[in-house]
């Protein structure tokens, strides 16, 4: 067997929902199928498996897809080592070892198995991450998934509040911050709101920050010309238990996605590329550190931005047979990747003058807001392809400039 340095080659016959596989230990001339569910869980138990069994060495795994979602989860794990096989390629395979055109799942994993296993010194591999990109994108993917968990908690509380205390919602803001934690902590009803001296809750203020007197101010008069909802005393215990349950479960989620930040920023500002993500507007040390997922480290990974655009959802599908043209959204795709650029392309609005003309130039011509904002990260994309791919700061006189030479319409709508 070729390619000494695996311990098992591998190949899997992709679908959306659910991929077929088949495997070769290495010095073994029997094969092994299975199926594996396109699941993080499913993949994560089935990874697990993989690593206890060969040690963790290295695994060649054959896939017919250079992007896409079951790519972008395998790079997530060191013990594999990607080839991407031309899909043109494994068809020609196959027709020249079955006349007969018959295929199926499980003949075409056997067929991609094989295609590695002899020409794998021939293919182009997509190596792991680095380390530090691999503990990067694990931090920045967990504090995503804690900063939902909190949005959800912050709709519960918020629709709890309408019920038996709405002036807390006009008085402590956001409720995904320390400060309207502490509040409901301490005043969990507008009876016990209104029962301390305004010297008091100024004091509270003051002592987290808010130090704006006009606010303040109106606050207290807002809490002091409430009427309470309810006045029976047993329903509104019953509403300050249900309160302090979801109070106690957003400051745990606020404490964890703290101490993910801390982590995330100490191993970021290590990272060979970060200047040039810091370098984009509204690249903040949430952002900057998702970008640098999104691209990587390794330079040969994409040819161009279309490929991005592509891989990550934000260009949409066109699908055209005869006089018939239909331009869709693109559903497979890693979604987290896709979210982190839209993220990014919609908070650059406000801090560059091109993004924030063209956004709503688009909205002008009928487009929603989501349609505009994704049609910016394609442009964007182009943008931070090239910078990443030369390893330069943006520069956004360096663009506007480009946009004059080419006399790009874009110009017009900012002058």
């Amino acid at each position: 067997m070729n390619g000494k340095e695996f311990v098992a080659l591998m190949s899997l016959d992709w679908a959306d929902r659910k991929h077929v596989g088949c495997l070769q230990q290495a010095g073994r001339e029997e094969v092994e199928f299975f199926e594996l569910e396109q699941k993080a869980l499913a993949i994560a138990e089935w990874v697990n498996k993989l690593r206890a069994r060969f040690n963790g060495g290295r695994i060649a795994i054959a896939v017919e897809q250079r992007r896409g979602p079951l790519v972008y989860a395998l790079m997530k794990y060191e013990i594999f080592v990607i080839f991407p096989l031309n899909t043109t390629a494994v068809k020609n395979y196959r027709k020249a070892l079955r006349s007969s055109g018959a295929k199926d799942d499980f003949s075409d994993a056997r067929l991609q198995l094989l295609f590695l296993e002899k020409h794998i010194h021939q293919l182009r591999r997509l190596d792991p991450d680095s380390l530090r990109t691999r503990q990067l994108r694990l931090l920045v993917e967990g504090r995503r998934n804690l900063v939902d968990r909190c949005s959800g908690l912050g709709n519960q509380l918020t629709a709890l509040l309408k019920e038996y205390y709405p002036t807390a919602l006009e008085v402590v803001g956001d409720l995904k911050t320390s400060l309207a934690c502490d509040f409901l902590t301490k005043y969990p009803s507008l009876k016990k709101a209104q029962a301390l001296k305004p010297e008091q809750l100024r004091a509270f203020y003051q002592k987290r920050n808010c130090r704006s007197r006009k606010a303040i101010e109106n606050r207290l008069r807002i809490l002091q010309q409430a009427a309470p909802l309810i006045e029976e005393k047993s329903i509104l215990e019953t509403y300050e238990l249900m309160s302090h349950s979801l109070v106690a479960q957003m400051r745990l989620l606020l404490n964890a996605i703290s101490s993910f930040d801390q982590k995330i920023e100490i191993l970021f500002q290590g990272h060979p590329d970060f200047e040039i993500y810091k370098s984009f507007p509204s690249a903040g040390s949430a952002l900057a550190p998702r970008l640098a997922v999104v691209f990587g480290e390794d330079r040969t990974r994409y040819d161009n931005a279309s490929a991005i655009s592509t891989f990550s959802g934000v260009a949409p599908v066109r699908i055209q047979s005869g006089q018939k043209k239909i331009v869709c959204f693109r559903w497979c795709a890693p979604k987290f990747i896709r979210q982190s650029l839209v993220e990014f392309s919609r908070l650059t609005i406000k801090k560059s003058h091109w993004a924030k003309a063209f956004y709503w130039h688009l909205r002008s011509r009928g487009k929603r807001h989501h349609a505009a904002v994704r049609a910016l990260a394609f442009k964007w994309i182009r943008i931070l392809y090239r910078c990443w791919k030369n390893r330069i700061c943006y520069d956004e006189s360096i663009y506007l400039d480009a946009l004059r030479r080419r006399n790009s319409p874009l110009i017009k709508l900012l002058t």
